[in-house]
């Protein structure tokens, strides 16, 4: 594959062959020095493993350019001239999607909330035609003829290529947000079917416009506003570069680009980026090399209904729900003895084009991080043309793949699965049939969700039946695989770069979602989305077909009760520990159990997603206990109890009793905590004690032992004395008694104090400060 660089600033032309023939254009091959990651994939055959009609040709002639672009070129922009700009401006066709001729297809779903335009055919005859037109691109302006009439034919030439030019030129500005900041003459090119506009992900420009144009067949089409893919904090740690979504069209030979920004300063490392992904000979004739369950069918006909007979000398677990009949479930169409799969979302498993025979550039891929869980499935559209063939959807996909991996350097294509217009559906970002890969198809919510991508633009056409069947297909083999509730909602957090949410925004959205629930996007397209809620409910319905179909026994209990994990545990697709993971259990994670178990298994529900546990990792929510959790103090310190409290064998109220400690009991702390209590020992014995019920030994003051006397005889101060509020000199003064002041006894005395009461006033007083009132003198 051939890398062209080309740099523009500012280039002197007067036509695209002058300027085509200004540009250094340099030649590289790719690095060999990247170390292709190795590819596995349990479900799929190797190339070497496929049958004739599943091994793909290789792939030839691909190659990209990329064009350095450097601020506003003049060069592009109108003459002054006032009679130059009267002149018409050229003419720009209008985007349209006719039908394309083909065999009939039914009519895709429509949920009626929005008028839905023709739907576009699949088996094409474009089928045979590499090079059909593009109906979505748009045609471009006609030549002026130059006036004078007898000018000579090379004066001719010159003035017809100065004016298509300035036709160019004259529709090469449009009102947008944001001031010019680039814009690039029109640029002979590599054939090519992906072009986008990058920059640096670290610029500091607030991109408000990008925008291309492409020649295509001899024509320009108009301007193609491109959406920006937005990049989270994780994304532009693993990738330099960020920039729009890619214009997908069909052979186009020239380009020109137009920046906006709010400064209008050009972001740094500002380029187009175009990509030619090549031919292979095999390209739209291949059988899927991951193949499609034979049950597919009978699951999405299969009616809910299964019948039931008792086990033979059926027991009862230990700890088990209660009041139910043990039952085995039986298919009608499905024999027990049948385990064909390792999941049972295998059985709706679809036919899937792998990566190997739709020609993956391994050499761009680099490894992915997992989502512990999926919780939402998002749709997207690609946005780009809907009249392709067979073999140019192989095409598209890898000019994605390319642009992503390669341009942008995300490290693989963004989505989890495409799907073409005639129902092909092909593996995406590496891993995606066995596992979760985290994708680059939602930026700030790329965790724990995948993305499904449709080729084409559903803007402005409907999907075709046979795509929406396949997007149904993916949906509920996922969905039943990782116990997403199709018709159900999930939380999400945002990571960033999303432009609707900033990070940490906690949204609640569908399980089965459209890129613009969460982002600033058009995608996946008016009329796919309105389909959304229809696609919601008959998936919903496939899983719950899929769920009654099973491999292995079943038998009932009682649901709906309410248990808790009493260690780690995992809820698994179907009840063996090979089955694919739907949700890791911490201890204490609280469940409800379905009407289903399988041998050692329940089938429970955990925050809106079911899946099987080992009935033996649970325990019913009324005998849980919580674990404990430590933290380390200082051991060694001498304490008390202020109060008299109970030694526990464990840190709650509810453990067993060590020993009881009266008030003033000496402890010792050791060196762990949990919560509120503190292990201490007493008198050998080691035990919990929660620390408010204990002070620090130098703090600890003993109980007063009082002793009572008569109360309500008269006294008087013998001397100046004071009233304090406790039998000691040290404690705070509540008044000052000058000699003679009258005093009434009270009750209580301690040592050599008494409480006594002087003007309404309560407090302590040495009783040999007093004497007896009819002794005063």
């Amino acid at each position: 594959m051939f890398a062209h660089t080309t740099r523009i600033a500012s280039v002197s032309a007067l036509s695209l062959a002058l300027i085509a023939s200004s540009f250094s254009v340099s030649y590289a091959l790719p690095s060999t020095s990247t170390t292709p990651v190795p590819h596995h994939q349990a479900t799929a055959l190797t190339v070497d493993e496929m049958d004739a009609d599943q091994k793909p040709a290789p792939v030839q002639g691909e190659d990209t350019q990329v064009i350095s672009v450097d601020g506003v070129d003049e060069e592009a922009l109108p003459d002054s001239d006032e009679e130059l700009y009267e002149q018409p401006s050229p003419e720009i066709s209008q985007e349209s999607e006719p039908s394309v001729t083909s065999e009939a297809t039914p009519q895709a779903e429509d949920d009626g909330e929005s008028e839905q335009p023709e739907s576009l055919g699949t088996d094409a005859q474009t089928d045979e035609a590499s090079d059909a037109p593009d109906t979505v691109e748009t045609s471009g302006p006609e030549t002026v003829q130059p006036s004078p009439e007898n000018a000579s034919p090379t004066e001719a030439t010159q003035n017809q290529k100065s004016a298509e030019e300035q036709q160019l030129a004259e529709t090469a500005i449009e009102d947008s947000e944001g001031t010019l900041a680039a814009l690039t003459t029109p640029v002979e090119s590599i054939d090519f079917i992906a072009a986008g506009i990058t920059w640096d992900s670290n610029t500091s420009e607030d991109i408000t416009e990008a925008a291309l144009r492409v020649r295509k067949q001899g024509e320009w089409s108009e301007w193609h506003d491109l959406e920006v893919h937005a990049t989270d904090e994780e994304m532009k740690a693993h990738s330099p570069r960020a920039g729009t979504e890619p214009l997908i069209t069909l052979k186009a030979d020239a380009v020109q680009a137009r920046v906006h920004t709010r400064s209008g300063k050009a972001p740094e490392g500002l380029e187009v980026s175009l990509i030619d992904p090549g031919e292979s000979a095999t390209d739209g004739q291949l059988e899927p090399a991951s193949i499609e369950s034979t049950d597919v069918k009978t699951i999405d006909d299969a009616s809910t209904a299964s019948t039931t007979r008792p086990l033979d000398n059926a027991t009862t677990e230990p700890d088990q729900p209660t009041g139910a009949k043990m039952m085995r479930s039986v298919s009608a169409r499905t024999p027990l003895q049948t385990a064909r799969s390792n999941s049972s979302a295998d059985v709706i498993k679809p036919a899937i084009v792998t990566r190997a025979q739709w020609g993956a550039n391994e050499s761009l891929v680099s490894r992915s991080n997992q989502s512990s869980e999926l919780k939402a499935m998002y749709v997207h559209h690609t946005a780009g043309t809907n009249n392709y063939s067979r073999a140019q959807a192989y095409a598209q996909v890898r000019a994605v793949h390319n642009y992503h991996a390669g341009t942008l350097r995300w490290g693989d294509i963004g989505y989890n699965f495409l799907i073409d217009r005639y129902g092909t559906i092909y593996e995406g970002r590496r891993g995606s049939i066995d596992s979760l890969p985290v994708g680059a198809q939602a930026g700030g919510f790329n965790t724990n969700t995948f993305g499904i991508s449709t080729i084409g633009n559903f803007e402005i056409a409907s999907p075709p039946a046979a795509m929406v069947e396949s997007l149904k297909k993916v949906l509920a083999w996922k969905g039943l695989q990782h116990g997403i509730n199709a018709a159900g909602t999930t939380s999400l957090t945002s990571a960033g770069g999303s432009s609707k949410h900033s990070s940490g925004t906690r949204v609640t959205v569908n399980t089965i979602l459209g890129h613009k629930d969460t982002h600033a996007t058009a995608c996946p397209g008016r009329y796919l989305y309105s389909q959304l809620p229809s696609i919601r409910r008959d998936v919903a319905t496939r899983i719950n077909n899929a769920k009654t179909t099973t491999s292995f026994p079943t038998r009932k209990i009682t649901a709906g009760l309410a248990y808790r994990a009493q260690k780690a545990t995992t809820l698994r697709a179907e009840p063996n520990t090979k089955a694919s993971t739907i949700q890791s259990l911490a201890h204490g994670s609280r469940v409800t159990t379905t009407n289903l178990a399988s041998s050692g298994w329940w089938r429970v529900t955990y925050n809106g997603k079911t899946g099987w546990v080992p009935y033996k990792d649970l325990i019913s929510n009324s005998k849980y206990t919580p674990p404990i959790t430590y933290r380390t103090i200082a051991s060694g310190l001498a304490y008390r109890a202020q109060k008299a409290t109970v030694l526990r064998t464990d840190p709650n109220v509810k453990a067993a009793t060590v020993q009881r400690l009266s008030q003033g009991a000496r402890v010792t702390t050791t060196n762990r905590a949990s919560g509120s209590w503190w292990r201490v020992t007493y008198n050998g014995k080691t035990g919990w004690v929660p620390y408010k019920d204990l002070i620090s030994n130098s703090k600890y003051k003993a109980p007063v032992a009082y002793r009572t006397i008569t109360s309500g005889l008269a006294y008087r101060a013998q001397r100046t004395t004071t009233l304090r509020t406790a039998p000691n000199s040290t404690a705070t003064t509540v008044q000052r008694l000058s000699r003679g002041a009258r005093v009434s006894t009270t009750n209580r005395a301690i040592g050599n104090w008494w409480r006594v009461t002087h003007n309404g006033k309560t407090g302590w007083v040495p009783y040999k400060d007093l004497i007896r009132n009819s002794q005063y003198r």
